[in-house]
C-alpha cells in the first residue's frame, strides 16, 4: 500500500512511501490506528475503539495493549459534541 503522511495541515510535500503496515500512535506513544496491506489491493484497518483492535495489533506482532474508555452517550449527537476552541477545525 502507499502511505502519504503530511508533517502539518496544508503541507504540499507529503512523506510518500510504499509500506506493508502503518501504526499511528498518539503523542503519548499509545496506538490509535493500524492498517495492514493483505495483498491483492486489500487493506485492513482497525481503530483503538474497535473491539478487534488489540487482536489485530497482536496478530501483526505489536506487543501493546490498548484500553479505551466509553465517552458519555449524551455526547453522541453532533449538536452536543464539545466545540473545538482552536486549530484548523475550530467551530
Amino acid at each position: 500500500m502507499r502511505l502519504k503522511a503530511f508533517r502539518k495541515i496544508g503541507d504540499p510535500q507529503p512523506i510518500d512511501q510504499d509500506v506493508a503496515v502503518v501504526l499511528v500512535e498518539g503523542m503519548d506513544g499509545k496506538p490509535v490506528m493500524v492498517s495492514c496491506d493483505l495483498g491483492n489491493g486489500v487493506v485492513h484497518s482497525a481503530h483503538a475503539a474497535d473491539a478487534e483492535f488489540n487482536r489485530v495489533l497482536k496478530a501483526l506482532g505489536f506487543d501493546k495493549l490498548v484500553v479505551t474508555d466509553v465517552i458519555d452517550k449524551s455526547l453522541s449527537s453532533p449538536d452536543k459534541l464539545p466545540k473545538l476552541l482552536d486549530g484548523p477545525f475550530a467551530q
